[in-house]
């Protein structure tokens, strides 16, 4: 019975040993660097599980784990931070700092935001094609990307189109008497340059490379009046030009803009945007 006894009580100190450090007590901690890393367990060779930015606040363990704090990051999940990375807040410093957080933040200026959406324009689409050049208004449907980091991190706002027009040009039928299938699609990554005359109203010029693709079939009548088919590739670099008017409806944006398209031919498109805060 006394053997009994004596594992029960060994048993129960393990338990609460445990129970304290497996317990994140009520200790809050500040990233203190621009990125710290988060690892899997106290040790720097372990998987790194998140990336946290500096001046957030987290619940963190009161004894060390070597070189690491046990950490609960916002999805519950538990991981390690390198003592050197987080600075242990007073109940009053904590406090301040939550006070804060849960302040609710000015609107960002329109210049520092960026925004997504879906896009529709109509392009005077020109080629040279059967040996004749030929224009026709087609509608493009796409999506557009517009804001500082969105290829990298980085202060260089950008605006990104691709755009698909689903159905060839009606010219050809015209030129061969038979209808045709096919696509246009156009992208382009242009710098944006903007002018800010009020806090919701933002003018934007913009430039740079522009990529062309097309795919057309169709059917030509040869001399000896069969009916002969052909695919029509094309692709094409060239430049884009743009000027155009964004309106914010927080947390919405409503983006007007007339582009210029120069390659192999030259070429106006005007639309419109209806893009969303992200």
């Amino acid at each position: 019975m006394e053997h009994v006894l004596i594992l029960f009580f060994r048993f129960l100190v393990a338990f609460i040993s445990w129970g304290q450090t497996a317990a994140l007590p009520p200790q809050k901690g500040q990233i203190q660097v621009q990125e710290a890393l988060i690892y899997a367990k106290p040790d720097f060779d372990s998987a790194i599980i998140a990336q946290l930015k500096g001046g957030e606040v987290f619940d963190i363990s009161r004894n060390l784990f070597g070189a690491f704090y046990r950490i609960r990051i916002k999805d519950k999940r538990i991981g390690y931070v390198p003592d050197i990375d987080i600075k242990v807040l007073t109940t009053k410093a904590a406090a301040e700092q939550i006070k804060t957080k849960n302040r609710i933040a000015p609107p960002k200026n329109i210049k520092e935001q960026r925004f997504r959406g879906l896009s529709v324009m109509s392009i005077a689409f020109r080629e040279d094609t059967l040996e004749q050049k030929s224009t026709e208004a087609l509608t493009f449907y796409g999506a557009e990307f517009i804001g500082p980091d969105l290829l990298e991190k980085g202060d260089y706002p950008l605006d990104i189109h691709f755009r698909i027009s689903p159905k060839p040009p009606g010219y050809y039928q015209t030129m061969t008497g038979y209808g045709a299938n096919g696509f246009v699609v156009v992208a382009d990554v242009l710098l944006n340059i903007s002018w800010q005359s009020r806090s919701a109203v933002i003018a934007n010029f913009g430039f740079g490379p522009l990529l062309k693709y097309s795919k057309f079939d169709v059917a030509l009548q040869n001399a000896s009046g069969q009916r002969s088919s052909y695919s029509l590739e094309d692709i094409m670099l060239g430049v884009s030009l743009k000027a155009g008017l964004t309106l914010r409806i927080q947390p919405a944006a409503v983006h007007f803009e007339a582009q210029y398209f120069w390659e192999k031919q030259q070429y106006m498109g005007y639309g419109v945007s209806f893009l969303w805060n992200f």
